[in-house]
């Protein structure tokens, strides 16, 4: 699991709210990737990292991408298999069916 920590950053200084860390996993494999790509081309990721500093979030620009990058790729059969037997179950609702022969 990565593990993203910095030091407390104060998020709302009336409630004296911190961001300590922020755990989110994702695979050290993707990371890596990420930073030979960004460290090849730190223009092109320019934007992304001012973004993320003007946000405060505790993260670099890899780990960021890498989480962006993972998290879709799992829940996309998920969302597949969800889609089509929503749709199922919509067409037996309706009556609209595939027309399959017995």
């Amino acid at each position: 699991m990565v593990n993203i920590t910095k030091l407390q950053r104060r998020i709302d200084p009336i409630r004296k709210a911190y961001l300590k860390t922020l755990n989110l996993y994702a695979p050290t494999s993707l990371i890596k990737y990420y930073r030979n790509k960004y460290r090849n081309n730190r223009s092109k990721y320019h934007d992304i990292e001012k973004n993320l500093k003007k946000c405060r979030m505790p993260v670099s620009v890899p780990r960021y991408l890498a989480v962006a990058t993972f998290y879709p790729l799992i829940f996309l059969p998920g969302f597949l298999i969800m889609g089509f037997y929503i749709g199922g179950f919509i067409a037996d609702i309706t009556g609209n069916g595939y027309n399959l022969p017995p």
